[in-house]
């Protein structure tokens, strides 16, 4: 696997989140090649006290496949449209394994197309607790837009109580909406996918 990794982003969280967590979580994303295919790699990793790390809620492990809901516990989101165009594609990804993949003709308005996709071209979600915790994603790029790329990044943390926690690049509104693209502010320089052998 050959990984060229974008600088990490850091997500903002929304001054009315009901769990104002003292947790920061750092975004790296990469372009990869490999036997399955090319891909974008994202690490969504947590920074905190380890007092609040132990409030966090991870969900617990599951059988990897599609699943709704996820944002109503601990997850980490991907959007991406290409730059000139109003479709977009939405990713949640949950420490259980479980994921979710969206697409949108326009602010949520989902397509009626939308399916999820099969193996071999689904995403995966693997949740790495030690040293430091940190949601790995990949996507393959079958899944994603063409370039140039706006893209928003986001999370949802759970309190152990139930609470919720949301953090986004940037929050235009004030309440959280991650469907809004004026929170998606990344639009990264990222080589070209290597070609699938």
């Amino acid at each position: 696997m050959n990984a060229l990794p974008s600088p990490a982003v850091a997500l903002q969280i929304h001054p009315a989140s009901a769990w104002p967590a003292a947790l920061s979580v750092q975004v790296t994303l990469a372009v990869v090649g490999s036997e399955a295919g090319p891909g974008l790699l994202l690490s969504y990793q947590l920074q905190g006290p380890a007092s609040e790390l132990a409030c966090l809620h991870i969900p617990a492990a599951e059988t990897p496949g599609p699943a709704d809901g996820l944002w109503q516990s601990t997850c980490f989101e991907l959007f991406v449209a290409r730059q000139d165009q109003v479709a977009y594609r939405e990713f949640n990804f949950s420490p259980s394994g479980r994921w979710a993949c969206y697409a949108f003709s326009r602010e949520r308005e989902r397509t009626p197309a939308d399916a999820c996709p099969r193996a071999p071209e689904m995403p995966s979600a693997e949740w790495l607790p030690s040293p430091a915790p940190a949601q790995m994603v990949w996507v393959p790029a079958v899944l994603l837009p063409e370039r140039p790329w706006q893209i928003g990044l986001s999370a949802v943390l759970a309190h152990r109580d139930g609470r919720l926690a949301y953090l986004a690049l940037q929050h235009p509104k004030d309440r959280p909406d991650f469907h809004d693209r004026r929170g998606w502010t990344l639009q990264p320089e990222l080589p070209p996918f290597p070609a699938h052998r």
